[in-house]
């Protein structure tokens, strides 16, 4: 009777580490999808990370690394983006230090005795994250595309005759002798006629 107890204890267990694993799951593939829909609102160009690579967090051990690449590639791509639309923001790389605090606390979890207090922290600090992404993903989706400092139509009259650095050469000025080889000077004066 005491192994069938063991037995049964031990299957409710594992049914609840089962639902436990499969929320969590679940949670993730919520928290990606935020990351994804913020980036797929970012200008390719500005985009220092693609939205499908942020699935790489969901492989095991390697998501741990993962992380840190990802939070300073999402940082750089908004930083792009609200530049190039002018949104103005209280941070110089929108997200970074909340996200590179929740990749440390994630990495160091495994340690023993600080293990649970970085475990913590990184919960807290995921949270925050996830909220400021999702506030940044309603920011794009409210502020129109404002392309002060691209060309987004080349056969815009206003931008054909810009100038971008590059300067036309000149033709160089004629000076001195007028009867001189010089290679611009089309139509040369006649020699003066022989003395006789």
């Amino acid at each position: 009777m005491y192994s069938s107890y063991n037995d049964d204890a031990l299957v409710v267990l594992l049914a609840i580490l089962g639902i436990a694993f499969l929320i969590g799951i679940v949670i993730a593939i919520f928290y990606l999808l935020t990351l994804s829909r913020t980036l797929a609102l970012c200008a390719p160009q500005n985009r220092t990370i693609e939205p499908g690579q942020v699935w790489l967090q969901l492989i095991p051990i390697f998501g741990i690394i993962w992380n840190f690449i990802m939070v300073n590639r999402i940082a750089d791509t908004l930083a792009n983006e609200f530049r190039m639309r002018n949104i103005p923001s209280t941070e110089q790389r929108p997200g970074y230090q909340v996200g590179i605090t929740m990749a440390i606390c994630g990495a160091v979890g495994f340690i023993p005795y600080i293990g649970t207090l970085a475990g913590i922290v990184q919960l807290i600090m995921w949270i925050i994250y996830w909220v400021k992404m999702s506030g940044f993903k309603t920011q794009l989706e409210q502020t129109p595309f404002q392309f002060s400092n691209m060309n987004p139509n080349p056969n815009n009259y206003q931008y054909q005759n810009q100038n971008y650095g590059y300067q036309q050469p000149q033709q160089p000025q004629q000076y001195g002798n007028p009867y001189s080889n010089n290679p611009y000077n089309q139509n040369p004066p006649p020699p003066p006629p022989p003395n006789s």
